[in-house]
């Protein structure tokens, strides 16, 4: 397995970009990559199926996440993208790529108090979804339950399907 990090942030910006260079550094990575490659950035995709289009979207700007999209299109060793930034645990998937995740994880130090752990096999990569376990961390984690008025875990934790997930293996049936 391979692990490409990419740099989504723009100074004094809530969203992220991708720069030419990057997405052509990723581009070659891909084309000449001998096994699967996850991908790393800050900011998760825009979701075209869920949110307008404009460039006051909270992740990936739409152009930005377009050409990324467009990447993972041509480069089918490119097998996920993974994000934090939205602090929640959710999957995007595309029509171009329906069995790439683009994938955000919530944070450790808000409810659910969680991170991800990647399992890599020979069959394939599993995302287990994990929880912190000590007693100030989960209380504290339990104290942020209640912001945004109690909506905060149903926004937060996700389903199960945005938590564990297989990313790449030769069974898998996507939805």
């Amino acid at each position: 397995m391979i692990v490409a990090l990419l740099d989504t942030s723009r100074e004094g910006h809530p969203n992220g970009d991708l720069t030419a260079d990057q997405l052509e550094w990723l581009d070659e990575l891909g084309s000449r990559a001998d096994r699967s490659v996850l991908v790393f950035g800050h900011h998760p995709v825009w979701d075209a199926a869920g949110e307008p289009r404009s460039d006051k979207t909270f992740g990936l700007l739409p152009d930005a996440t377009d050409a990324l999209v467009a990447t993972f299109v041509r480069r089918p060793r490119l097998v996920g993208w993974f994000a934090g930034h939205t602090h929640r645990n959710r999957v995007v998937r595309r029509p171009e790529r329906p069995e790439v995740p683009f994938a955000e994880v919530a944070c450790v130090k808000d409810y659910p108090g969680s991170w991800a752990e990647y399992r890599v096999f020979d069959g394939g990569i599993l995302q287990v979804h994990r929880r912190i376990s000590t007693p100030d961390a989960l209380a504290w984690s339990e104290r942020t339950r209640a912001m945004f008025g109690g909506a905060y875990p149903l926004y937060a934790r996700g389903r199960g399907s945005d938590r564990c997930f297989v990313v790449d293996g030769p069974n898998v049936e996507y939805v």
